[in-house]
């Protein structure tokens, strides 16, 4: 009688451990799946005309008739080069300043 109360204790810890160790893989596929969704929406994304344009514009400056590009001065702490910069010359004189510094 011991040893049968014993072997059915053991059986119902392996069933619970059993049924944990489902939740648990339960819960993995789950997360497997929405991540698989995720990841078809972005396979269908890249494969649109929409994230062609968007790579096209941003990676290699290529916009449509409508856009407007806007570029911005230069950064620099320097400002004796904005200085310099600022200063209108005549075309001789930057031809010449060219082949002369």
């Amino acid at each position: 009688m011991i040893a049968s109360l014993t072997s059915i204790s053991k059986q119902i810890n392996v069933l619970l451990r059993a049924k944990q160790e489902n939740t648990a893989i339960e819960k993995e596929i789950k997360k497997l799946e929405t991540n698989n969704i995720k990841l078809e929406q972005n396979i269908r994304y890249a494969n649109s005309s929409a994230y062609l344009k968007a790579m096209a514009r941003d990676e290699f400056g290529l916009g449509e008739i409508d856009d407007y590009w806007i570029i911005g001065p230069e950064m620099r702490d320097d400002k004796k080069t904005d200085d310099k910069k600022n200063v209108i010359k005549s075309n001789w004189k930057q031809w010449t300043e060219l082949f002369t510094n």
